[in-house]
């Protein structure tokens, strides 16, 4: 992997911001099937190879990701960024486009983003990459809070032919990614949030005065900017560690299940009070900040709520089988 430069992340931010800005700027409620014609721009920039081996960076997918949670991107990018993890088993097990690969054994049905070609699943132990044919998935949409993309219910023919590979540590890996981009995407649906919090309470006066001048409005938004700041932080000290094992002083493993944690805990709770701030959600639903709530609830869906987030930083951290 290659650690890139604070510069370089700066950039690579702003030029998806102004890409995703073009298309994606209004707080109307999302079209979910919108993403497929961004697929290509985006490919241009170098967003889906920003983690391709052997010169990826997790720090630029987190990037990626935290850009496209801002603009509420309804496209698989966790799923497709955390694919190229596996590249080079990829191309041993997946023998066309018209191949779906999953991590772990998948038995009944998992809910997922859908990718366009590849499928990367964190579903059960065993670290095995799997790969069957297309015609192999049953795939039927699912109705879930979340109404900025569609999810669904995905099922695995147990009959089908499979070609299984067992790459045990660089499956975790890429579901370890997988679990990352995630809480990358919430972070960016707090700072879209966040940002027009801050503004709102620049404008919005009683008696004369910015509600954002009160100290009890004022308290609230520094403890939501430094929340915001610190999951960044984890976020960030997770992507150094994989890209730079030798140079962390902790394991990539241990820096996710903390990253995950402090987001499941906290991603709700801090956007509930952002509307609460901005005149609650009956006075501002053209604002959109309940599209931003509800992705992050479902991302929490998806990285399998905060118990299991407690049960993973508990098992990294060796401090035996979490309680609650």
């Amino acid at each position: 992997m290659t650690v890139i430069t604070s510069t370089e992340l700066d950039l690579l931010r702003a030029a998806t911001r102004e890409l995703l800005a073009e298309r994606f700027a209004g707080d109307t409620e999302p079209t979910p099937d919108e993403w497929s014609a961004s697929w290509a721009a985006l490919a241009e920039l170098g967003a889906w190879s920003t983690l391709e081996p052997p010169d990826g960076s997790l720090a630029a997918a987190c990037v990626v990701a935290e850009e496209l949670g801002r603009a509420l991107y309804a496209g698989p990018a966790a799923e497709t960024l955390a694919a190229t993890v596996l590249a080079t088993q990829l191309e041993r097990v997946a023998q066309s486009a018209a191949s779906a690969v999953f991590i772990g054994g998948i038995e009944g049905e998992q809910i997922v983003a859908p990718a366009p070609n590849t499928s990367v699943i964190a579903a059960t132990e065993g670290g095995n990459l799997v790969a069957v044919h297309f015609d192999a998935v049953e795939s039927k949409p699912v109705t879930t809070l979340d109404v900025t993309r569609t999810f669904s219910a995905i099922r695995i023919d147990p009959t089908a032919p499979r070609v299984v590979t067992n790459v045990a540590e660089t499956a975790r890996d890429a579901a370890a990614v997988r679990r990352l981009l995630y809480c990358a995407d919430t972070a960016g649906a707090i700072t879209r949030v966040l940002d027009r919090t801050v503004e709102y309470a620049g404008q919005r006066t009683t008696f004369g005065v910015p509600i954002g001048k009160y100290q009890a409005v004022a308290h609230r938004l520094v403890d939501h900017t430094i929340t915001l700041r610190q999951l960044g932080l984890l976020i960030a000290d997770a992507g150094a560690a994989y890209d730079n094992p030798a140079g962390s002083d902790g394991d990539f493993a241990d820096r996710v299940a903390m990253a995950e944690t402090f987001c499941c805990d906290r991603s709700a709770d801090l956007l509930s009070d952002c509307i609460q701030l901005s005149g609650a959600i009956g006075f501002t639903w053209e604002y959109g900040h309940h599209f931003a709530l509800r992705r992050a609830v479902q991302n929490t869906v998806v990285l399998g709520g905060s118990r299991s987030a407690r049960t993973r930083l508990a098992e990294a951290e060796s401090w035996g089988k979490a309680t609650r």
